[in-house]
């Protein structure tokens, strides 16, 4: 069962991101990222606990003796770990994919997408010149940040009276009173007995007065099969207009993007990253010597999506449009406590358009399915690896295939 999360901040927000080289200036991410969710709510399971250790950890562990049988958390400690928490982004925003393009006269001009355009990307609304765009945007494709607060903090030193050597430093944090949007998962076997509001405390430094925040759980119910469905016959409809428009131009067989100019009446999709993804393998795609841009499309589309999907679907990759992050930091519990060995994360935005030459049947149809509902990639349990089958945001055109007519519509929020 999926549900809604809507996080209010009651006070400012510090979710710990890399520090900045001078190591005074700390940012906040701009998001609530899962595994920070989860530990909010941990922490409030085990102080409500009598259970709970007494060295004041916040890990989460199911006795099933009598007094869990009369606990309002029985049913999410028991089955926590099972449970899966998706970021929190700011509500009625999402990441922008990387095809996104503004327009560089005027910022505040509608965001178009470049995915299957052939053609260079112009300004809808004044015809001017664009440029690449990242970050969030809102469902009417214009941008939207977070709101933040610059914050000095210092310690004090107890003899002379004054600023500590080196203790000055600056946090950059989120302002209260925004509300962030994401979702919870929970096996179909397991209710929620829990307050449709609760108190949570999130992100860095609470025992400052920093991440207090209400969190509103709320089920959600959708039929997924029929949008991915909408959705998927939506975008093939522009990419066949697309391949139509290439050809009558005379065009090369193959576009500066890679799309096969004689793919007509063949199904597409695009997997869009709403979120960081951990692929299944690491990428040293970087040193290994020359290699085609076909052939490194396909190592990164297949170190991202599960095997089994390969051998069921074997779609063509047509595009990709990715970048990557690289994240280490330091392991804290556990007996092998240290630093961490780092990784290199495909970014959130990061788009990659397939071929079906089998068209859109069942089978792929229910993969997809599989794919936005589990996510792809690894740790996909505190939010990562999120995907959305053929954005709203690629449908910005009008299509029609096979007598239905599609007409461009927001994402959900």
């Amino acid at each position: 069962m999926r549900y809604r999360a809507s996080v209010e901040l009651n006070s400012a927000l510090l979710v710990g991101d890399r520090r900045e080289p001078t190591g005074f200036f700390l940012v906040s991410r701009s998001f609530i990222s899962g595994a920070v969710l989860r530990a909010g709510i941990a922490r409030e399971i085990t102080l409500a606990c009598p259970l709970a250790p007494a060295d004041g950890s916040h890990w989460v562990r199911y006795m099933g003796v009598n007094a869990c049988m009369e606990c309002t958390w029985r049913n999410l400690c028991r089955d926590f770990d099972r449970i899966r928490f998706g970021h929190c982004y700011p509500e009625g925003a999402r990441v922008a994919p990387m095809t996104a393009y503004r327009c560089k006269a005027n910022p505040s001009h509608r965001i178009c997408d470049s995915l299957l355009e052939s053609e260079r990307t112009v300004c809808p609304e004044c015809k001017g010149g664009m440029e690449r765009f990242s970050g969030f945007v809102d469902t009417e494709w214009r941008e939207v940040n977070p709101t933040r607060r610059l914050v000095m903090r210092l310690a004090v030193d107890p003899y002379r009276h004054v600023a500590s050597e080196g203790r000055l430093y600056a946090l950059r944090i989120l302002e209260p009173g925004q509300r962030f949007t994401g979702w919870v998962e929970t096996p179909d076997e397991t209710e929620l007995d829990i307050p449709v509001r609760m108190c949570v405390h999130l992100g860095a430094k609470i025992s400052s007065g920093l991440g207090r925040a209400t969190l509103c759980l709320e089920m959600v119910t959708e039929d997924v099969v029929q949008g991915i469905k909408k959705r998927c016959a939506h975008l093939t409809a522009i990419a066949d207009q697309a391949a139509t428009n290439r050809v009558a131009m005379n065009l090369a067989a193959t576009n500066q993007s890679g799309m096969n100019q004689t793919a007509t009446g063949q199904g597409y999709f695009s997997l869009t990253l709403l979120s960081d993804a951990l692929p299944y393998v690491s990428l040293p795609l970087l040193g290994e010597g020359y290699q085609e841009t076909s052939v490194l499309r396909e190592r990164l589309a297949r170190a991202i999506l599960p095997e089994k999907f390969w051998n069921t679907v074997n779609p063509v990759t047509e595009r990709v449009v990715a970048d990557f992050r690289f994240y280490g930091g330091y392991q804290t519990t556990g007996v092998n406590a240290g630093r961490r060995h780092g990784r290199t994360y495909i970014a959130a935005g990061s788009v990659f358009l397939f071929r079906v030459p089998g068209g859109l049947s069942d089978t792929l149809i229910n993969e997809l399915v599989e794919l936005e509902r589990t996510g792809i990639g690894l740790c996909t349990e505190d939010g990562y690896g999120s995907v959305r089958v053929c954005d709203e945001f690629h449908l910005q055109k009008e299509g029609e295939i096979n007598g239905v007519h599609y007409k461009p519509t927001g994402f959900p929020s």
